[in-house]
């Protein structure tokens, strides 16, 4: 039983582990303030 208990504990590590790192990965992909694409990319206005 001892050996279920720690097992039990690595895997709720693992998993609290694991939802930290989907939360980091969510704000990195979460949308920013909008910028117009000529803001973005001012040398695609330039014409040739």
């Amino acid at each position: 039983m001892p050996t279920e208990m720690h097992r039990l504990k690595e895997l709720e590590d693992e998993n609290a582990m694991l939802e930290k790192v989907v939360a980091d990965l969510s704000m990195d992909n979460a949308p920013g303030p909008s910028v117009e694409s000529s803001e973005a990319y001012p040398e695609a206005q330039a014409g040739p």
